[in-house]
């Protein structure tokens, strides 16, 4: 049943335009479905028929980017022949079922993956551009970020800190960790070169 749902239900890279809107728009037009039945008729395992829909939940919840639809019903269906259960995942209806009772809308769900591809891109490219410091001989001194130090934990700590300030003046001092700081110019721009303009990094300099 998981091979299943990874081949045929995962999340693709990209969304049809008509499906992340029905997504976006759902909790305003009232667009998501109240009742969440699979649709299959028949066992990806075996070919038997299936059960008829058995309720799960009446209290399920759907999140969105804006807010919570409440009173969401849940259903599965089981293979009268091998007992595979089946659970419901139809991206087209725009929503993520995460565990039967919470249910995602798939907008919010595009603006989790961005949020933490955006900071998988920040640590990798930090990482990469401090071992590409430590090969150059540099004319000035640079200090390399102190989140090259840290343990995972404390890594995952600090981004997620830098990603939920808003306010400018706060994020700045947040950003010190992934601070390249350069003494001379003629280094700092020697470093944009490298990691800005020819390998498109994401990294914050002084």
């Amino acid at each position: 049943m998981v091979n299943y749902l990874m081949t045929n239900k995962k999340l693709p890279a990209e969304l049809p335009q008509a499906v992340n809107q029905q997504s976006r728009d759902g909790k305003i037009s009232s667009g998501f479905p109240k009742h969440l039945i699979p649709k299959e008729a028949r066992c990806k395992e075996c070919d038997y028929v299936l059960s008829d829909p058995l309720l799960i939940t009446a209290k399920g919840r759907i999140l969105t980017t804006t807010g919570v639809v409440e009173g969401i019903s849940t259903y599965r269906r089981s293979c009268l022949n091998c007992g595979v259960i089946y659970r419901y995942q139809e991206l087209e209806d725009g929503v993520h079922n995460f565990d039967d009772h919470i249910i995602l809308s798939l907008h919010l769900c595009l603006m989790i993956r961005n949020a933490l591809q955006e900071a998988d891109v920040l640590l990798r490219d930090t990482l990469e551009a401090a071992r590409w410091c430590e090969r150059q001989t540099f004319k000035g001194t640079v200090s390399l970020p102190s989140v090259i130090g840290m343990d995972g934990e404390d890594r995952i700590t600090t981004l997620k800190e830098l990603r939920c300030r808003e306010d400018e003046e706060e994020n700045i001092l947040l950003k010190e960790p992934f601070m390249f700081p350069f003494q001379l110019q003629r280094d700092y721009e020697k470093f944009c070169v490298e990691a800005v303009d020819k390998k498109k990094m994401t990294v914050f300099t002084s």
